[in-house]
């Protein structure tokens, strides 16, 4: 059962269970269905023409009614990824589509993936740089490393 916790130093609430079943239930639940903001860094949703695609190092038994059962070598293409390891997407042999772990995956090398990678790259860089503009001082620093 779950009960609000009254001291709240943790989380708002407190979850009871009787057996490690129950257990398991629940932190399959929290870890799949957590509300997720979409600007958040805890998800990352592709558009349908860059959907990375991934070949199952691994079989992966389906444990919840939304879950994708893979086979070693099954190839799915990933629509949603978040930081906890689960992702949703679609197997391409016949398109069934659910959630599997990210860790049982290997993401196929390709010239799509190559680029998206560069482009992520250069993104990051350009908010470090963005973050570095706004300290003088670290952008003096830079300038006069490159000029020596």
């Amino acid at each position: 059962s779950m009960t609000p916790n009254p001291s709240a130093t943790r989380g708002k609430h407190w979850i009871q269970c009787e057996s490690k079943k129950e257990v398991d239930s629940w932190m399959e639940v929290l870890k799949k269905k957590a509300p997720v903001v979409e600007d958040d860094d805890q998800e990352k949703i592709y558009e349908s023409w860059d959907t990375p695609r991934f070949v199952a190092m691994y079989a992966h038994e389906k444990t919840n009614t939304d879950d994708l059962e893979l086979e070693e070598g099954d190839v799915c293409q990933v629509i949603r990824k978040y930081t906890d390891g689960w992702c949703y997407g679609f197997r391409e042999k016949d398109e069934e589509k659910g959630w599997f772990p990210i860790t049982f995956m290997k993401e196929i090398e390709s010239d799509h993936k190559n680029l998206r990678d560069k482009m992520e790259k250069l993104a990051a860089i350009d908010r470090l740089t963005q973050v570095a503009a706004s300290s003088g001082d670290i952008i003096s620093t830079i300038d006069s490393h490159h000029q020596g």
